[in-house]
């Protein structure tokens, strides 16, 4: 389920202007004489409700943060997105504060799917498939 702040494609720390701005474009869009569809029309409103009113925006801001400290969808890699080492034995890919992240032929062996990077607190979900001999 997408985000008020994705259905609106707006950044979390927008103002109430930009909010506004980008509902009434986004509205115009979806409209279904436009090919749009009431479905569309109905998230943007309920999502400019929420966002719009200051008191609601908290709330649901205090909310959003719970359920992704709980609920956190890691991004998905495929292992063949990932550097092999020469032994073929070290799997790594670059992650985006310039460290790795580095996972072994026994990790992948054991079942590992949740992997962390060596220099920061992000995870990825390794995608991979077990060949049995």
């Amino acid at each position: 389920m997408r985000s008020h702040y994705e259905v609106l494609q707006v950044e979390i720390n927008a103002s109430q202007a930009e909010i506004r701005s980008k509902y009434l474009i986004k509205v115009k869009e979806s409209h279904p004489d436009r090919s749009g569809s009431n479905e569309e029309v109905i998230e943007l409103y309920k999502a400019y409700e929420c966002l719009s009113d200051d008191q609601k925006r908290r709330e649901y801001d205090e909310k959003l943060s719970k359920d992704n400290i709980v609920n956190r969808i890691y991004p998905q890699v495929s292992l063949d997105q990932f550097d092999v080492s020469e032994d073929e034995e070290t799997f790594s890919l670059p992650c985006r504060c310039g460290n790795e992240y580095i996972v072994t032929a026994d990790d992948l062996e054991s079942g590992l799917e949740l992997l962390s990077c060596t220099g920061c607190t992000e995870r990825v979900h390794v995608l991979y498939e077990m060949v049995v001999e």
